[in-house]
């Protein structure tokens, strides 16, 4: 789950640490080197694409009156 890669949420479900997150995963990615570096940088691309479907689906819930 995101929570699991260390993203915080606030109480109306928004990611409050977005950027921060990702770009400390990056550069723990880019730490690395060789498979290692090349299997967390794809690890980095997934955890992208789920920030994303996760912003996409909450943007798309209507908001409460």
């Amino acid at each position: 789950t995101l929570s699991e890669k260390g993203f915080f949420f606030d109480d109306t479900g928004n990611i409050t640490n977005y950027a921060a997150q990702l770009q400390y995963l990056t550069d723990q990615a880019n730490s690395l080197s060789g498979e290692a570096k090349q299997s967390a940088i794809d690890s980095v691309k997934e955890v992208n694409e789920q920030v994303e479907k996760y912003t996409d689906a909450a943007l798309s819930l209507p908001t409460p009156r």
